[in-house]
């Protein structure tokens, strides 16, 4: 059906192909050819079953109209969802150590992340790789952003693309989602640093339009769930003011520990001093030796 112009276009465009002596057998007659037009739709090895259930019982261009408009107001409750994000700008942080090779992307949300969200943001991580391992994120092979007028007028430099260094992602882990945080693991390659401008904008437009995003960072040992959840737990207990002494604190225990080792050692075996585990155990604050979470409620 043609859309019309104005509110009434669309009838317009259905009374167009009555015929002028009423719904008589001239209206039978036209609409006879809208019928043989989807009869002949659904003539093929594999017919649409919405079409038939369309076509059938109907008896007049009026029905036909009446039922298509029916189920395109039923699919639309199918097809459209209520906005879930919020115009509210997420932070991010770019956070040492910062290892192309070896890179943590960890986000908060502003609510617990259910199904819907979680396959969200799995499918733009998977999408954000497959473009970064055919090799889509290249500066120097970048021909069209120099252009400032119509694209029309470039000549694409073959040869130039050709000279161009190969810069692909190389490996990525399944994202890991624990109540509001989510994190994911890639092996970024030579990529060209654009990909996190990529990254970022998909994630504002999730932020918008799905789940709110509060606050992003990339790089770093992957545990900023845990440091934020620490920082929370001082904020309710001590005070504000014992955040950063406190934190800085466990930070410094943590890495006399062996399990923060700074950056200098992870030739040695990565920043928990072994290799990355694919399937890491608990993703989420990991309390103190004897700690019981009761005692808190007693």
């Amino acid at each position: 059906r043609a859309a019309g112009g104005g509110g009434g276009g669309g009838a317009a465009a259905w009374d167009s192909v009555r015929p002028a002596g009423g719904e008589g057998a001239g209206a039978r007659e036209e609409y006879s050819s809208w019928h043989d037009i989807f009869r002949e739709q659904l003539s093929g090895d594999s017919p649409d079953p919405e079409l038939q259930a369309i076509l059938d019982g109907t008896e007049s261009n009026a029905e036909l109209e009446a039922k298509i408009k029916a189920r395109f107001e039923e699919s639309q409750g199918e097809h459209l969802r209520p906005r879930g994000g919020a115009d509210v700008e997420m932070d991010v942080k770019f956070l040492e150590p910062f290892d192309p090779f070896d890179l943590w992307i960890e986000f908060e949300c502003a609510e617990p992340l259910n199904d819907e969200h979680r396959n969200c943001f799995d499918q733009m991580f998977k999408a954000w790789y497959i473009l970064g391992n055919l090799g889509g994120f290249n500066a120097t092979n970048a021909q069209t952003e120099a252009v400032s007028d119509s694209l029309a007028t470039l000549a694409y430099d073959r040869d130039h693309a050709a000279a161009s260094l190969d810069a692909h992602f190389h490996d990525l882990k399944d994202p890991q989602f624990d109540k509001h945080w989510g994190r994911c693991w890639f092996d970024i390659g030579t990529a060209d640093q654009t990909c996190f401008d990529v990254l970022i904008n998909s994630m504002r437009t999730i932020s918008r339009e799905y789940v709110q995003i509060k606050r992003v960072f990339i790089g770093g040992n992957g545990k900023q769930h845990q440091k934020a959840s620490t920082e929370d737990l001082i904020r309710a207990f001590a005070g504000g003011d014992a955040v950063e002494p406190l934190a800085q604190l466990f930070n410094d225990a943590e890495q006399a520990a062996g399990t923060g080792a700074p950056a200098e050692t992870r030739a040695a075996g990565g920043p928990y001093g072994k290799a990355f585990d694919p399937e890491p155990t608990v993703f989420g604050p990991e309390p103190p030796p004897g700690f019981d979470p009761d005692r808190l409620y007693s």
